[in-house]
């Protein structure tokens, strides 16, 4: 009769061959390391931002960086090519460095959108942040401007880096998104799936243990490569890739096809989710419908539904709206092109940002007033 080994003595083999087992797992993980093998899904996120501009991010040169959540943000220290001998702040936007923790009297402004709202081509003293703080000083209030417009931004980014900024406690926020960048067609995913997926969002057990073990990379690795598990897989994304890239350009057609960056639906959506969030912080939000040349909005039709969100989010969220497509029209005496207040198709010259911080200041301090009374 054959002896049974004890509950102790199966206990102790248990114990002993999970040990082995781990320490065989552990040391070939720690070996696939070494050698440097990896094999992680494909991103299908394949641009943050754009190929060259997602090189220079990475290689720490340049204005941006990539950034968890943005996407990307001017780089602290970062010189700013278009006004030579300015360099962007520590806290990473432009303009003099502002203490967290405001100061007793004194109102703030934050301003967000995208490059014309960082101030593309003119100086910082130029762009219409700046400008509106004069306009505020001159009307008798202590203000302060913070400037969190970043260039190549959308609505979509443009409320995760209020999340960043709100630690300045503004009591106005400027939101001046929709003249362009949301219409121009997604690399990868949209932008709100995109910022979802950098953040980690919805990933599912298996993506985490790929993107984290390599032996599970290396498992992939032989059911893809080796035996062409996901073959099918990895056609359907080369194709869609393509198919993104074939659609680049012509964006602004009505019918065109491919998929943009922010839906103007989605625009639309973004706005009520914002203007909930400015006014949780205690903030009053401004609405500011950004100016294009009329020959951008002739050939480039779909953006102007943007400009049509904008209007309909100030009506229905009773928010106050700057128009600055208003602002810069036909005057026959004082301005018989209006085009010459642009530096090319939505960048403001220094005069185009001086009228719309003076188009700003007034709808600024009567709201400052109507929390006043």
């Amino acid at each position: 009769m054959t002896d049974r080994p004890t509950p102790s003595k199966a206990r102790r083999a248990l114990l002993v061959s999970s040990i082995s087992l781990a320490v065989m797992v552990l040391g070939s993980e720690l070996l696939l390391r070494v050698v440097g093998f990896s094999n992680e899904e494909p991103d299908p996120v394949y641009a943050v931002w754009g190929n060259e501009l997602d090189a220079q991010m990475k290689s720490g040169r340049g204005l941006h960086q990539i950034t968890i959540g943005t996407l990307w943000e001017p780089r602290p220290g970062a010189e700013i090519p278009m006004a030579p001998g300015e360099f962007v702040n520590s806290a990473g936007f432009r303009g003099p460095e502002r203490e967290v923790a405001k100061p007793d009297g004194v109102v703030r402004v934050l301003t967000l959108g995208d490059s014309s709202s960082f101030g593309m081509k003119v100086a910082y003293d130029e762009c219409y942040t700046a400008q509106l703080e004069q306009n505020l000083r001159g009307a008798g209030l202590d203000a302060e401007t913070i400037a969190g417009g970043v260039i190549g931004y959308t609505i979509a980014q443009g409320l995760e880096r209020f999340r960043k900024l709100s630690v300045y406690s503004p009591d106005v926020v400027v939101l001046a998104f929709g003249a362009v960048n949301e219409l121009y067609p997604a690399q990868g995913l949209p932008d709100r799936p995109k910022i979802a997926h950098q953040k980690g969002v919805g990933f599912s057990k298996t993506d985490v243990l790929r993107a984290n073990s390599k032996l599970v990379q290396l498992a992939h690795y032989v059911r893809d490569d080796l035996l062409g598990g996901r073959e099918a897989d990895r056609i359907a994304k080369y194709e869609a890739w393509v198919k993104a890239e074939q659609h680049v350009g012509g964006q602004g057609a009505l019918d065109w096809p491919g998929t943009r960056r922010v839906a103007p639906e989605d625009f639309g959506a973004y706005l009520d989710e914002f203007v909930g969030e400015i006014r949780a912080a205690g903030a009053i939000p401004v609405l500011l419908s950004m100016p294009r040349q009329r020959v951008y909005e002739v050939e480039s039709p779909f953006c102007l539904k943007y400009t049509k969100q904008l209007e309909a989010a100030a009506e229905r969220l009773d928010v106050p709206l700057v128009d600055g497509r208003d602002l810069f029209k036909w005057d026959e005496v004082e301005r018989p092109d209006p085009d010459q207040l642009f530096l090319d198709h939505f960048h403001p010259s220094a005069e185009g940002h001086q009228i719309l911080a003076g188009g700003l200041a007034p709808v600024v301090l009567e709201a400052l007033a109507g929390t006043r009374d």
